[in-house]
């Protein structure tokens, strides 16, 4: 369960009992941020990144998608791609156990075809949504679009 910080959103804070969060979209806006956040209040953060992608981590390093490679204090890769199965997940799902997964992955831009958006924010989202549920892992789904 996430935890608010009692000392107010600027705080920054670690909780007696952190949990283990798995963040999609990680290499966005949203989710890159919602990951420093949540390393900031001592959670443990896995980011989902397709491969090639990066992420940010708090003292500003850029992280390449290292599949279970630990990056940082509390931060790790896992490498995949929502729209189709990927290995990766199913086995960080299964072996971690998130305690949540902060869905924040979309395809935003106007130039992306209809059929790449649809792709990844309906099926990928679904699909998402069927792996959690059949590890009993809920989902916080984020969206600005």
């Amino acid at each position: 369960m996430l935890l608010p910080n009692p000392a107010g959103p600027q705080a920054r804070v670690n909780h007696p009992n952190p949990s283990r969060v798995l963040v999609t979209g990680a290499s966005g806006i949203v989710g890159g941020e919602l990951c420093r956040e949540l390393l900031a209040r001592g959670h443990a953060v896995a980011a989902l990144l397709r491969e090639g992608r990066t992420v940010r981590a708090a003292d500003g390093a850029t992280l390449p998608t290292r599949n279970w490679a630990h990056l940082g204090a509390g931060l790790a890769a896992v490498a995949g791609d929502l729209t189709r199965e990927c290995a990766e997940l199913v086995l960080y799902l299964r072996q971690t156990r998130p305690d949540v997964v902060a869905h924040a992955a979309a395809v935003t831009g106007f130039a992306a075809s209809a059929a790449l958006a649809r792709a990844v924010n309906v099926g990928g989202t679904a699909h998402l949504l069927a792996l959690a549920a059949r590890h009993g892992t809920p989902v916080l789904h984020v969206s600005t679009a």
